[in-house]
């Protein structure tokens, strides 16, 4: 499928097929089915629900997701913190004795992001319980899923950016591997659904909720 920014090991192939017939027999038929006149059946009357049905197949993968963004958030403030800490400045004394990490500057950028790290981490472990014993019904199962997706995907970008820019030089390195932690926030915002339209689709159905008074 081309050489991408990176994850190259994953969705890197594509099959194509020339003059071969597929019987009907083996069609994937879960949902729907087509019967030997050539008629249209399926359990699942409406279009919109037939598709969302087929479609929370993608809900394993968006869980997965969210646990490589929980690992590369992790390793990513685990090499910032690291450096803040060894990397020396200037201190009291007028010589390079001070880590960065003593400095407002450091300390507003990466704590706050370790803090809400911690937290979508604990999010992601309630939504991966939910994904194996689902709660309610199979819509809140899909919307929990894909807000945990989501939120983790775009703090993950945010993690790695900074946590760069706050090793300075050195983050700019390939051996910092920050590089390698960005393509994988990357895959993150538009792997198994694009965020903005996964978010967008979550609060159109809390907003259509809140209207049928369902919360």
């Amino acid at each position: 499928m081309g050489h991408k920014l990176g994850v190259n090991g994953v969705d890197n192939a594509a099959l194509k097929y020339n003059k071969v017939r597929i019987p009907r027999e083996f069609m994937m038929n879960r949902y729907a089915d087509v019967t030997a006149d050539g008629q249209f059946n399926s359990d699942v009357k409406k279009i919109p629900q037939r598709f969302f049905k087929v479609t929370e197949r993608l809900l394993s993968g968006r869980i997965c997701i969210a646990a490589m963004c929980i690992g590369a958030q992790k390793a990513c403030l685990m090499i910032a913190v690291r450096y803040a800490q060894q990397r020396l400045s200037i201190g009291v004394s007028g010589k390079s004795t001070e880590p960065i990490m003593s400095y407002q500057l450091q300390q507003n950028a990466l704590m706050p992001l370790f803090a809400r790290s911690l937290a979508l981490n604990a999010l992601y472990n309630w939504a991966r319980n939910v994904f194996k014993n689902p709660v309610n019904n199979a819509h809140d199962q899909l919307m929990i899923c894909c807000i945990t997706k989501t939120m983790l995907g775009w703090n993950l970008l945010k993690v790695t950016n900074t946590c760069r820019e706050r090793c300075g030089g050195m983050g700019y390195l390939s051996v910092a591997k920050f590089g390698d932690y960005l393509a994988i926030a990357h895959t993150c915002l538009t792997a198994e659904g694009d965020n903005r339209v996964l978010m967008t689709k979550i609060v159109k159905d809390y907003m259509t909720n809140m209207k049928n008074k369902k919360f």
